[in-house]
């Protein structure tokens, strides 16, 4: 059973940023220590989890004392070390943004290398302060594959799998990062679709983990000029997931429901 919408809101309505930089610690844990005993439970989802973490979520760095004094003042604490850890891997990527690597310059690699090497030990240290680490397993594949280290990436799949079988965040992170564009392959792609099958995924989640090739098939096809199979890719990533849960069809087939928006799709098949 999922938190109640009554309860969630009650727990977003708490501004964790403002706790930190008034080094309200105890509230600090109050709050996060609820949400991680729900998601324990099973009475928490895996984006109810991550959401709590977002207003971590900056590209310039403004709490580093105030992430830094909490886990001091919590050393044991799971969530302490998590929110430090998320932080300064969110600096890091939002300052390399999404663009292609010969568009980086040095610097920016050099800056997010720097934030990864301080978030790292800090989620590595979580992974060992909970029951169910699936965040700080997330943001460790997160890394990983801004790293390119595919040994890595398939220990924290490992560790998110172990935490939330039937998670998709994790397993979504994990495919993106197996299309062409990063290094891999359709087949590598095809190949995890049908590891997951294999390990017992929902057909609807197997059907936007497939639905992502589509997607990513159309784009390709977008930007070659050939618009008639991007309309026939991005029309077999609907299809394929058409039972996905409407926030992971947001998240992993953009391109597909981008085309729906402008109308190169016909509306009877878009959401």
């Amino acid at each position: 059973m999922l938190v109640s919408c009554a309860r969630l809101h009650a727990q977003l309505l708490v501004d964790v940023v403002d706790l930190a930089r008034k080094h309200d610690y105890v509230a600090l844990e109050k709050h996060f220590n609820a949400l991680e005993s729900n998601f324990e439970k099973n009475k928490a989802t895996e984006y109810e989890l991550l959401d709590a973490y977002k207003p971590f979520y900056m590209r310039e760095d403004l709490l580093s004392d105030e992430l830094s004094a909490w886990t001091k003042a919590y050393p044991k604490s799971y969530a302490a070390h998590l929110a430090r850890g998320t932080y300064y891997r969110k600096l890091g990527e939002l300052n390399r943004g999404s663009g292609p690597a010969g568009e980086v310059s040095a610097e920016t690699f050099s800056y997010m290398d720097r934030v990864f090497s301080i978030a790292k030990p800090e989620l590595e240290t979580a992974l060992h302060l909970s029951a169910r680490p699936y965040l700080a397993a997330l943001n460790l594949l997160n890394i990983a594959r801004y790293t390119t280290s595919i040994r890595e990436s398939d220990r924290y799949l490992e560790v998110s799998n172990k935490s939330l079988p039937g998670n998709m965040l994790a397993r979504g992170r994990y495919i993106d990062h197996l299309k062409p564009r990063w290094g891999g392959t359709y087949e590598k792609m095809e190949a995890f679709v049908a590891r997951n099958r294999k390990e017992g995924l929902s057909e609807a989640n197997l059907g936007l983990l497939k639905a992502m090739i589509h997607d990513d098939k159309g784009l390709t096809a977008q930007m070659g000029g050939d618009d008639d199979e991007a309309r026939s890719q991005f029309a077999l990533a609907l299809a394929d997931a058409k039972n996905a849960h409407p926030r992971l069809q947001q998240d992993y087939i953009s391109e597909t429901l981008l085309a729906c928006r402008q109308g190169m799709l016909p509306g009877s098949v878009c959401p």
